[in-house]
């Protein structure tokens, strides 16, 4: 059972290694091909965080915060760590 495991192992460290030499969209390999991933970083943080930390409820509160910040997510974006080089 032990040499299973390890055949096993080492075959998807292998195969996770050629693959990711292959297949380099994006600068994360195979394994994390996009450049901005939809389930982290600034892309899912922001609408989050504007949801929960800045509610909209009147007019007012969008021209509040449209302006200032929405212009600055590209930035946010851009710069985001999460997001592979």
């Amino acid at each position: 059972m032990d040499q299973l495991n390890y055949d096993i192992v080492m075959f998807k460290l292998q195969t996770g290694d050629e693959a990711n030499k292959r297949y380099d969209f994006g600068g994360g390999g195979a394994g994390n091909p996009y450049v901005i991933s939809q389930l982290s970083g600034i892309y899912s943080q922001f609408p989050d965080f504007l949801d929960s930390q800045q509610p909209i409820e009147t007019k007012s509160d969008v021209g509040r915060l449209s302006s200032p910040r929405l212009e600055k997510v590209s930035t946010l974006l851009d710069n985001d760590p999460s997001r592979t080089p």
